[in-house]
This record gives structure tokens, sequence and C-alpha cells, in this order.
């Protein structure tokens, strides 16, 4: 049997809170639906209010809670060849949809009519021949409709990159919404023997003293460009980026700072992970995580994560509806 405990009642109030700020009202948080079904599981119950309040429900720790689909000035997480399983990585480039959807059709319930309607959106804003279909059951506001409906446009217009890949340990605290840092796998980084142009580097700290670092792999800095590093933290999430230096050793940088939690480079659990690149190159590390699943691979339980490039278009009606 269930009880209040089971749920992360002040986190879900957070979410609301957020969302009213954001939107400035809170069309996009009230949620009317029906159950009258004995049969319904928590988790169907949960996830039909949770969609329709912009939000995506997931679990952690056994505790349900909510993440608000709200547009992100910074990633979360970072994922790099240390927490991804080797081979897995899969990236597309190109300027259609893959999946060719040409329009958006979102249905919902108006409240005032007590019946359900569709909001019919189109690439082409006449008409769509493979519209992307979603059902809103809780959704009782047509303003959060077209809301949902222009984000899931724009996504179609926007998108020019996918990517997918297997991972454990941080993925299992990641969840769809969420805008992250992915280090592009299928290429490879510029060394002093080769011309390739990726200079998105990535690893662990092996040494700390003062403010240099040692680093797993050598990084090479080109004249005339700002260089900055993220770690990653105990917890996952990670730090903002601190500018950098070389010094005659190619594995060695000089922070500009030290970062907000102290480096581990010992024996009893994972090394900081970080990421180093050209300012100018970081831009093209989001990803906005579109969906998770659960999957074994060489007897191991890991999450398979897709996503698409993060573009601050996506939410560009957000406010204007």
């Amino acid at each position: 049997r269930m009880t209040i405990n089971d749920i992360d009642a002040q986190g879900l109030r957070d979410v609301r809170n957020q969302q009213v700020a954001y939107f400035g009202h809170a069309d996009t948080v009230r949620v009317g639906y029906d159950f009258d079904d004995t049969k319904t599981r928590f988790q169907d119950a949960y996830d039909v209010i949770t969609n329709a309040a912009n939000c995506q429900g997931y679990t952690q720790g056994a505790v349900y809670r909510a993440y608000p689909q709200l547009p992100r000035s910074e990633s979360s997480k970072q994922f790099t060849h240390r927490n991804r399983i080797t081979g897995t990585a899969k990236r597309t480039r190109s300027f259609q949809n893959v999946k060719y959807n040409d329009g958006v059709e979102v249905t919902f319930r108006n409240n005032a009519k007590k019946e359900f309607e569709t909001v019919s959106l189109h690439v082409n804003g006449v008409s769509s021949v493979n519209p992307l279909r979603i059902e809103l059951s809780g959704c009782i506001s047509k303003r959060a409709a077209l809301i949902r409906a222009y984000r899931e446009l724009n996504i179609i217009k926007y998108q020019r990159q996918t990517v997918e890949f297997e991972a454990d340990g941080i993925s299992y605290m990641t969840v769809p919404g969420e805008r992250v840092d992915v280090v592009d796998a299928t290429r490879i980084v510029k060394r002093d023997n080769n011309e390739n142009q990726y200079r998105v580097y990535d690893g662990e700290v092996l040494e700390v003293n003062g403010m240099v670092v040692t680093l797993s792999q050598k990084v090479y800095f080109d004249a005339g460009e700002t260089y900055s590093i993220r770690f990653t933290r105990r917890d996952g999430s990670i730090t903002g980026a601190i500018t950098c230096t070389a010094v005659e050793s190619a594995n060695k940088v000089v922070l500009a700072s030290l970062p907000d939690e102290p480096i581990y480079t010992g024996y009893m659990q994972a090394r900081t992970m970080f990421t180093l690149a050209p300012d100018a190159e970081r831009t093209a590390l989001p990803f906005l995580i579109r969906d998770i699943e659960a999957k074994e691979t060489g007897g191991l339980e890991v999450r398979k994560l897709s996503g698409v490039n993060y573009d601050a278009r996506y939410y560009q009606q957000d406010l204007l509806l």
C-alpha cells in the first residue's frame, strides 16, 4: 500500500511553482481526468497527470518525482567515453526529421465544452501527411495543448542531429526532457599526428597539483582561442566551465580557478571526469534527451538514451500564447 512518503510532494510543489514563474500562468499545471477504473495502476495515473502538466514523471529511490519540461541555459550532466558503453554510440546529421513527421496533432479535453479537441500544426503552415500524434488525456487547457504542439513542431523543424547511446551510472538519474552534454564518440579528436578537426577532449583526472591538473589524455590548444574545462561532480552534475591554458606537458592544463567540489583522483571510486574544448565548440555539445529505455547489454543492465540537438527555438512560442 502506498503512502504520502512514496511521493515527493514538496518536489511536485516546487515543479508547479517553477512552471507558474516561467509561464506567468497556471494553465500548464491544471489537470482534469476521471479515474473510474479501479484496475488503473498508480504508475499509469501518474503518467497521465505529469504528461498533461508539462512534466516528465519518474521514480528515484522508489519515490515518485517529476521533472519540469522547461528551457535550460545550462546542461545538467555530461556523457563522455568514461560513462558510456563502448561501441553503442550512434549519431545522425540531417536537415530533415528522420521520422519524416510534417506536422503535429495534440488531443486534449476542452473543459468548457466537456469534449475532446485536437490542435493541429503543420511544418508548411497548411497541411500534414504524417503528423506526430500526441494524446494529453489529462490536459484541460487549450493554451497548454498549443504550447506542447508548438514545441513538438519546432523540434521537427529545428532538430539537426540525433544521438543514441547506452550508459550506466548517471544515466539512471537522467530523465527525458533533460539537457545534457554529449561528446561525439563517432569522431576522432585532433592530435599532433593527425589533421582531425574535432577538438572536444574527454577523460578523467589523474592528479591535481595546485592549479595544475593532469589528464588521462593529451590535449592540444590552438592559438587565439579560449579553452575551458568542465568536471563531473560526485552526484553526476557538472561544474561550470573553467578557463584553462596549456603547459609544456600535453596532458596537463592550468586552471584559472578551482571547481566548486574537490577533484577526486584516488582508486576507491570513479575518478573525476572532464570535458575540455574551445568555448566556440561547446555550443555543439548540448542535447535534449527524448527517450530512455532500460535494457541489458553483455549481462549488464544499462539504459539506452536517445536525443536531439538542444535548440532554444524549441521553446520560442512558450510565452506568446
